[in-house]
Formats: structure tokens, C-alpha cells, sequence
């Protein structure tokens, strides 16, 4: 992806919640909901103009099986975590 997006949910007040900020070279999606094929409980909506490449899950199955891909997908996956554990650690230490 290029540019920056969101991932927010909206609460029952009509209070936005962002859950997540996405800048260049991140993966944007609602993971659970990509696995489990089941609707998301987020909105993801760009800041910016943004380039974004849309892949389904058959198709991820598919770019997973090429090295390459698979490797690209692990350092994303890394740095989703890293940014994950930092931004938990951050709101419970608040």
C-alpha cells in the first residue's frame, strides 16, 4: 500500500475508535475477518491518496506458495506485531 489509512470501529454514541493506523508499505486488513471469512467489525478508510494492490484469500493462498512473496509477508507480519504489542503497551501503561 501507499499513502495512509485507518482501521476504526464505531461505538454506540457515534464515537469513531481507531484501532490502527497503516502507512506505506503495511498490510491494511481486518485479520480475523480475512481468515474467518466473516463480516468486520471495522472500517478502513484512507487518510490520502492511496495505491493498494486487493488480493482475496485464494489469491494470498496462491502469492504464498512464491518465496519471495511468503518472505515479504513474514517482515510484514513481524512489524504488525511489533507495532501491535507497542501500541497495547502503550494504552495500558496510560
Amino acid at each position: 500500500m501507499k499513502g495512509a489509512m485507518r482501521q476504526y470501529s464505531v461505538g454506540n454514541r457515534g464515537v469513531e475508535h481507531v484501532v490502527m493506523l497503516y502507512l506505506e508499505d503495511w498490510w491494511v486488513s481486518d485479520r480475523e475477518s480475512f481468515t474467518m471469512l466473516t463480516p468486520s467489525p471495522f472500517n478502513i478508510d484512507a487518510w490520502e491518496d492511496c495505491d493498494v494492490l486487493l488480493v482475496s484469500k485464494t489469491d494470498s493462498m496462491e502469492l504464498m506458495k512464491i518465496p519471495a512473496f511468503s518472505e515479504m509477508a513474514r517482515v510484514l507480519d513481524e512489524k504488525h506485531s511489533f507495532s501491535t504489542q507497542k501500541r497495547i503497551n502503550a494504552f495500558i501503561s496510560h
